[in-house]
């Protein structure tokens, strides 16, 4: 099983980082010692050792052959989850073949007379590396404990059996629940308590998401709460892996968007730059639509509507009017191919989607995002809640002013092609990244180029 390469590496590249400086810090003191107390310079003769560039040398070669010897020896494949005894064994052996190596490169010929000399110098380096690179790996511990001793859990466990051991007491906070999941959700206190956002629910027993209804769904959506599924030995959660730095365990979040920070910072970056730049360059479409729309149907140009956007929040959505005032005087209506409510000018922005562009200014505002699930009216969002609970997955990320659903499915005719397109929008939450958004945003311009809008 493969650890979250996405939320790991910047991790491992600090691990990589401070092991690098820490060796190199080894070097120039291991390299002023030996010309102080082995070779017997006096304190002035020793500084003149700044002009050797053997100094410089063992700096550059030091980090390189320690980054290449910890990769051969698979220090940086688990460095969360590696046992103590694992860790110290590869430490040593990663310690001992990187000396060994520059001990043949700068040491065999530095003219030392006794041979006495080459393994005091061979230890003394050894250990000094190992002091200061264990040094820096109670650092990056430091800095993982500081960054996730944020969360606040609940843990719910029923038979944790073989896990009970697993489980640091002094790294629980919150209550832990014996009782199970499904009693924990039903109580009382538990419908009637807001969460504070960042909380993590963690559950030690197999369940199924299917066995949550959509009000229990909803509630852990709404109060921004982290459900942890973790693994048992052979079992396996249909959703995207992490792992638990405190106790060293796989678990999956499927209620929980899987960006990291930087991730999420350079998504609302773009969503900005791109929806202002939208805004601008696109006022002569906007007029022709301006145009297009009070020439050919009586009423307002925008047309709002509330929609179900990010925590199940509603917010007014922006429109081109497409269809005849009044459209929806008989209730909620899903719109279709030959609409008798579509205007003809309606037809021709729905074609290219053009109605669609208003919806940069909620882009703008934050209310959406350019790629995320289309959001819905509270109308059908009940109904689809009341065949499919799991609906609420996408209440997790902000709703998008295009979609995978949008551009591989289209327009949704019906309540059963809503959920058909919904499937599109679970495929988008379990594989969300950057590089997936651009790929979306590339197929809408093509879809729009195209005119295949309907």
């Amino acid at each position: 099983m493969q650890e979250n390469q996405l939320r790991h590496n910047p991790w491992r590249l600090t691990k990589v980082a401070l092991e690098a400086i820490s060796v190199s810090v080894s070097w120039i003191t291991f390299f002023f010692y030996r010309k102080l107390a082995i070779d017997g310079l006096d304190f002035q003769e020793g500084l003149s050792a700044l002009h050797d560039k053997n100094l410089y040398l063992g700096i550059l070669a030091n980090g390189i052959l320690w980054i290449l010897v910890s990769c051969l020896t698979g220090r940086y494949q688990k460095v969360f989850v590696e046992g103590r005894l694992a860790k110290l064994v590869n430490l040593l052996a990663a310690t001992l073949l990187s000396s060994l190596v520059l001990y043949f490169i700068l040491f065999i010929d530095d003219g030392i007379s006794a041979p006495s000399d080459y393994y005091t110098i061979l230890l003394a380096y050894a250990c000094l590396q190992l002091i200061l690179v264990s040094l820096s790996n109670g650092v990056f511990k430091m800095l993982l404990t500081l960054q996730y001793s944020r969360d606040k859990y609940h843990t719910i466990v029923r038979d944790i059996g073989g896990i009970q051991e697993n489980i640091n007491s002094r790294r629980e906070r919150g209550n832990l629940y014996r009782k199970s999941t499904m009693e924990i959700f039903d109580s009382i206190e538990r419908e009637n308590t807001k969460q504070e956002p960042s909380q993590v629910w963690r559950v030690f027993e197999s369940m199924d998401l299917m066995s949550l209804n959509a009000e229990q769904i909803n509630t852990l959506v709404q109060n921004r709460i982290e459900l942890r599924l973790y693994h048992r030995s052979g079992e396996n959660y249909p959703f995207q892996q992490s792992m638990d730095y405190a106790i060293g365990r796989y678990y999956c979040a499927p209620l929980t968007p899987h960006l990291s920070g930087w991730q999420n910072a350079s998504k609302r970056a773009m969503d900005i730059s791109l929806s202002l730049l939208g805004l601008i360059a696109g006022i002569p479409i906007f007029l022709l639509c301006v145009f297009g729309i009070k020439s050919t149907s009586k009423g307002p140009i925008l047309y709002t509507q509330e929609r179900i956007g990010l925590h199940k929040k509603p917010f007014l959505i922006y429109k081109f009017r497409s269809m005849i005032v009044d459209a929806e005087k008989d209730g909620p209506q899903l719109s279709s191919e030959k609409d008798y409510r579509i205007t003809s000018w309606g037809q021709r922005m729905r074609k290219w989607r053009l109605d669609e562009l208003p919806q940069l200014w909620n882009v703008l505002k934050g209310d959406m995002s350019l790629v995320g699930p289309r959001p819905e009216r509270a109308f059908y969002v009940q109904q689809i809640q009341e065949k499919e609970a799991l609906h609420a997955r996408i209440y997790i990320t902000k709703p998008g002013l295009t979609s995978l659903g949008m551009v591989k499915f289209g327009y949704a005719r019906n309540l059963e092609e809503i959920m058909d397109r919904m499937r599109y929008d679970m495929i988008y939450l379990d594989n969300q990244s950057i590089f997936f958004d651009l790929q979306i945003l590339l197929f809408t311009i093509r879809t729009v180029i195209l005119g295949k809008g309907i």
